[in-house]
Parts: structure tokens; sequence; C-alpha cells
């Protein structure tokens, strides 16, 4: 967001921070149950019909990455949520990925 212009600060707010944490905490949410079930070792094909829509999340990997590129940003945490989407990346294989991304 702040390579685009945003405010850092606008990320703290509910638009941003309280989004994210409604969005990924709730199991009323899509994107929640979407996580729930592929942790789970269903396909995302499976996930849309279990849960009857493609969930907003999944559309908007595709945008960041596409926008991260543009910006010469470097997202570890959109890519290797994408490559659980696209590759079947277990819970494990993300876990272990992310950890070495952090050190």
């Amino acid at each position: 967001g702040c390579a685009m212009g945003a405010e850092a600060d606008s990320f703290y707010q509910l638009s941003g921070l309280g989004d994210l944490l409604a969005t990924s905490l709730s199991d009323k949410s899509h994107n929640f149950t979407a996580g729930k079930l592929l942790g789970e070792g269903l396909s995302l094909k499976q996930v849309e019909a279990e849960v009857g829509i493609l969930p907003e999340g999944v559309n908007t990997l595709a945008v960041m990455q596409d926008i991260a590129k543009d910006k010469g940003l470097t997202l570890p945490l959109i890519q290797l949520l994408q490559q659980v989407l696209e590759h079947g990346l277990t819970p494990e294989q993300f876990f272990l990925r992310f950890n070495s991304c952090l050190q």
C-alpha cells in the first residue's frame, strides 16, 4: 500500500488491520473457511464447491502478485499462499518456507 502512496497509519485502522483480522479469524468468513479447508487437504476446486463461491482472497492474491511485480516488491507471504493454491503446498511446507523467510 505504501508503495502506491498510502499512509502507513491507514493499515492500523479498522479498514486495514481490522478487516484482515475479521476475514482471517472469523469462522463466518469465506476466506477463513477456504484456508481451513485447504489446510485439511482439499483442492481449490473442492473448496469452491464446499463454500459455494470462490473466496475473494483467491483473486486478491493474483492481483497482489501483479502489483508487487510492477512495483519491484518481494512479498513472500503472498508468493507462498499462491503456491498453496496453485501447487498444493502443504501447511508444513508453507510454515517451513515462511519461517526461512523470516530469518
